[in-house]
């Protein structure tokens, strides 16, 4: 396995990447949702309003599954910065304390 080589800021920045791109996502299937209850108890006869409106739940679903993948994996980035930053702080005050 090879070394990281992302800085703190970098994961950071990543990390911020990714939780706009899930608020986004989840702001669109939300939307969708309510586009797709609308159309589906409104505007569609027989078993289509049943089936679209379970077609949207199972996509919404999944949605949901991917923000929480995305949001875990955007903490550990979040985490892998402030232990970079620990470590760096904690080698800062080492240096100090030798000269």
């Amino acid at each position: 396995m090879s070394d990281v080589k992302l800085t703190a800021s970098e994961a950071r920045e990543i990390a911020a990447q990714i939780d706009e791109g899930i608020n986004q996502m989840r702001t669109a299937s939300t939307n969708l949702v309510r586009i797709t209850t609308d159309l589906s108890t409104n505007g569609m006869k027989g078993l289509a309003g049943p089936a679209l409106a379970g077609a949207q739940e199972r996509l919404h679903a999944r949605a949901e599954n991917l923000a929480n993948i995305s949001l875990e994996r955007s903490q550990g980035l979040k985490d892998y910065a402030n232990v970079v930053e620990a470590g760096q702080a904690e080698d800062a005050h080492r240096a100090s304390s030798v000269g």
